[in-house]
């Protein structure tokens, strides 16, 4: 057998072994080196992201063409590339500078400060330009002023306040403050504004207030915009109510949604920890104003004005010991109308009924139902019931349906022997329609047996009609129908507070 002669010494067979081990150790470092992923290009910002992490960038800018050239140390990437760019950036090149370096050159239409940050365990790297703030402005807004920044690139914005004395703080990051900047004067609880380059990236604009204030940050037009906002001053237990103090309006009524109470408080803010306690969830909510929502099953809510503020007092609910009848309609060997699902009237009325009287309990009412299960009942029995129960309230439950399957919406009856039954009907009616957006067809007068022949205030409501196939689909929901016994509880309750 022939062996190959290769040449070589046992010398230069060592260096052979230590080129093939040196070139081994750079395969293995070349599979492991972090690769470029993807590079985008917003206005003023560009995104580097990367597979793998613990980059190190070097950056640096040229002239004759302007450019910002970012260097990632370990990074390859398999081919050159070119994007668009927007605003100052007019395109972003990369490509392989050196076997571990990849550069990226930020081709800019004008010079520009920059700021890079490593995210993400340097997973991400952000090149973004600086801006300039060069423009504050008051603008004298209802019912509290407006601050106004304007600048050149894109303005990113945090706010937060401060106490002893009242003070809002606006902070611009990634930016420099504009020579000769002409400051606004005072105006309404605004009593100062000043500014300064806070740090070598950051412009600050300091509101000094006359009276505790907040902002809401809006983007606008070249900038950002601080619109002042009340202040939820304090919100505590004292002695049973529930103290609310603010500078700011102050609700004068109530909203019922659901069970719950709701108090607008316009052009508000909150940031304070709601309080436990008092068997009185509370909750909130924020939009162009401050909405406190109140639960207090059992209990109906006075708003007493008070010096700095408002009390919520909590009393005995307008329900609490009357005697209410609830009349699901149909039942046994009459079914009512039949939907094109095969739901019928007389299953939805009875689980309607059953949760209104869960939810007149829980105010403190009395309650009786005509019928708690499947079976027939004549008009004359049903009025006979209620008349001997010596109710005060009677409310009928039903299902609308028509030909036209197209109908829809919600209508209660009221008879006219009754001043007040109209009222009564008008409240039910509100409540329900609330629930969502629907036809209105009101609360109307209708000459019906259970309503003529009844000793209480009678009304009898058709929640929806069971013959359109949107409005019998939710009839059938469990959630539906809980809702709907919450409105007419709530409808009941708010005729009786005004009766």
């Amino acid at each position: 057998m022939l062996t190959p002669n290769w040449g070589f010494s046992s010398r230069w067979t060592g260096l052979v072994l230590f080129s093939l081990v040196f070139f081994c150790m750079g395969s293995i470092a070349y599979g492991q080196s972090i690769s470029l992923a993807d590079v985008t290009a917003q206005d003023g910002l560009v995104e580097i992201r990367l597979t793998g992490g613990g980059v190190t960038t070097e950056s640096f800018t040229l002239t004759s063409p302007t450019r910002i050239v970012i260097n990632l140390e370990g990074v390859r990437t398999k081919a050159p590339g070119l994007i668009p760019g927007a605003g100052k950036i007019e395109q972003v090149r990369y490509s392989q500078f050196s076997p571990t370096v990849t550069r990226v050159v930020l081709d800019l239409r004008e010079e520009s400060s920059y700021f890079v940050e490593e995210i993400d365990q340097g997973r991400i790297v952000r090149v973004r330009l600086g801006s300039s703030v060069n423009q504050i402005q008051l603008l004298p807004t209802q019912p509290l002023p407006t601050l106004q920044v304007q600048g050149e690139g894109p303005l990113v914005a945090t706010s937060f306040a401060l106490s002893s004395p009242e003070r809002l703080v606006v902070d611009f990051k990634y930016a420099t403050l504009a020579r000769e900047l002409v400051l606004p004067e005072a105006l309404g609880p605004i009593a100062r504004v000043r500014t300064s380059q806070f740090n070598h990236e950051t412009v600050r604009v300091v509101l000094d207030l006359t009276m505790p204030l907040a902002g809401i940050l809006e983007d606008v037009e070249a900038g950002v915009q601080l619109a002042l906002r009340y202040k939820i001053e304090k919100l505590a237990w004292q002695g049973g109510q529930l103290l609310i103090d603010t500078k700011g309006p102050r609700p004068q009524q109530l909203k019922r949604e659901d069970g719950v109470s709701w108090l607008e408080f316009p052009f508000t803010v909150s940031d304070l920890r709601l309080p436990k306690g008092q068997g009185v969830e509370l909750s909130s909510r924020q939009e162009e104003s401050w909405f406190l929502g109140v639960a207090s099953p059992g209990k109906r809510i006075k708003i007493i004005s008070r010096l700095g503020g408002i009390a919520l007092e909590f009393l005995p609910s307008a329900l609490a010991g009357v005697r209410v009848v609830v009349d699901p309609g149909h039942g046994g060997s009459d079914p009512g109308a039949i939907g094109s699902a095969g739901y019928r009237e007389k299953d939805i009325n009875l689980a309607i009924s059953q949760y209104l009287v869960r939810f007149l309990k829980e105010y403190g009412a009395t309650v009786q139902l005509t019928r708690s299960g499947d079976y027939y009942l004549s008009l004359a029995e049903r009025v006979a019931i209620s008349n001997g129960s010596g109710a005060e309230i009677f409310v009928s439950i039903h299902c609308n349906s028509f030909g036209d399957s197209s109908k829809q919406g919600v209508e209660t009856f009221y008879h006219a022997k009754s001043p007040q039954s109209k009222s009564f009907a008008q409240h039910v009616q509100e409540q329900l329609v609330s629930l969502r957006p629907c036809i209105d067809r009101k609360a109307k007068e209708g000459n019906l047996y259970v309503l003529r022949e009844n000793l209480a205030l009678a009304i009898l409501t058709e929640v929806a009609f069971i013959s359109n196939p949107q409005e019998e689909a939710l009839l059938a929901d469990p959630e539906y129908q809980q809702k709907v016994g919450r409105a007419i509880a709530d409808g009941i309750e708010a005729f009786l507070e005004k009766k």
